[in-house]
C-alpha cells in the first residue's frame, strides 16, 4: 500500500512543482487540503498519503514564494495538516495492532497530563512545590533569561520562609506554595502568582502587596487610590474626551468591558473546587430565577 501511494504522490509533486508561480497558492491550499483529507481517515496508508501531500507542497511553495511573509499563512495550515495526519497515523496504528487502550492519544488529550487528570479542574502541582520545597533552582535559571514572571522576582527566599507554612484564614486555606506554582510551571507568564481567596492578599501581605504595586505602577496597596465620585460617574462614556485618530480606529475590531464580582463566602477561581463551583452554580440559578 505504501508503495501504491507514493506513486500517487510523488507524480503528483512534480506536477505542482511547474504550476507557474501565480497559480502556486491556490495549488498548494489544494494539496494542503487533501493532507487534511489523508489525515480524517481511518487507515494508517491513507494518513501517510495525507503526510506526503503535506511535504510535496512544502517543497513546491518553497520553490515559488517570492518572500518569507509569503509563506507565513500558507505553512501554518500544511503544519496543522502534518500534525492531522500523524495523530490519525498513530491512532490507526494503535487499532490495526489490536490494543484495546490508546495511552498515548489519551494522553496527548490532556496536554500531558497523566491519564485520569482533569487539566482544567484538579490541582497540578510543580513537584518541588508540592513538598514545600522552594524551587530555587528553577528560579535561578528562569533569572537567566532576563525574562521572568512578578511572583519569582518577589518570593525571595526570605519571603519564602516566612510564609511557607501559613495557610491563608479564608476559605481556601491557601499556601504560598500554590500561590506561586503558576508562575514556577509557566515561567514565561508575566504576573506568575494567584490568590486562592480575598483574605490572601493580607495574610500574605510582604509577598502579594509589592507584586500588585508592580503590575499597577502609581498605585499604592497602603495608601489606595482617592477617587472622587461614585463608580457610576467614573464609568460616564461622556466623561472620555480623547479623540482617536483614523489609524487608531482602523486598528478597532471589537471592545468590550467586562465586570466581574467574587462572592465573599467562597474562594476565589483558584482555590475553588468542583464542589464549590456547583455551589456557586446552585446560588446564582436561584438568583437569576427571581
Amino acid at each position: 500500500a505504501i508503495n501504491f501511494h507514493k506513486s500517487l504522490i510523488f507524480p503528483f509533486g512534480l506536477l505542482i512543482l511547474f504550476v507557474p508561480p501565480f497559480t502556486m497558492h491556490r495549488a498548494v491550499l489544494r494539496t494542503a487540503k487533501s493532507a487534511s483529507k489523508g489525515a480524517r481517515a481511518a487507515t494508517p496508508s491513507a494518513s501517510l498519503m495525507g503526510a506526503l501531500a503535506a511535504v510535496t507542497a512544502t517543497a513546491a511553495l518553497t520553490a515559488h514564494a517570492t518572500s518569507p511573509s509569503e509563506c507565513d499563512p500558507i505553512m501554518d495550515s500544511i503544519k496543522a495538516s502534518q500534525k492531522a495526519a500523524e495523530a490519525s497515523l498513530k491512532i490507526a496504528q494503535i487499532a490495526a495492532s489490536g490494543k484495546t487502550g490508546t495511552p498515548e492519544i489519551e494522553g496527548d488529550r490532556l496536554f500531558g497530563k497523566k491519564p485520569g487528570i482533569d487539566p482544567d479542574y484538579d490541582l497540578i502541582m510543580d513537584d518541588e512545590l508540592a513538598q514545600n520545597i522552594y524551587p530555587f533552582d528553577k528560579i535561578l535559571e528562569a533569572k537567566l533569561t532576563n525574562k521572568f514572571p512578578l511572583s519569582m522576582k518577589f518570593c525571595t527566599p526570605e519571603i519564602w520562609e516566612k510564609y511557607k507554612d501559613l495557610k491563608s484564614s479564608g476559605p481556601a486555606k491557601w499556601t504560598l506554595a500554590r500561590a506561586i506554582n503558576t508562575g514556577i510551571m509557566y515561567p514565561s507568564s508575566f504576573v506568575g502568582c494567584h490568590a486562592g481567596d480575598r483574605e490572601s492578599y493580607d495574610d500574605f501581605r510582604d509577598f502579594f502587596y509589592p507584586v500588585i504595586e508592580a503590575y499597577h505602577k502609581g498605585f499604592s496597596m497602603e495608601k489606595g487610590a482617592d477617587l472622587p465620585g461614585t463608580a457610576s460617574e467614573r464609568m460616564d462614556p461622556t466623561k472620555i474626551t480623547e479623540k482617536l485618530s483614523a489609524a487608531a480606529k482602523a486598528k478597532i475590531i471589537s471592545t468590550r468591558i467586562r465586570v466581574a464580582r467574587n462572592l465573599a463566602m467562597f474562594p476565589l477561581n483558584p482555590g475553588g473546587s468542583k464542589e464549590s463551583r456547583e455551589e456557586i452554580t446552585a446560588l446564582m440559578d436561584k438568583v437569576y430565577a427571581g
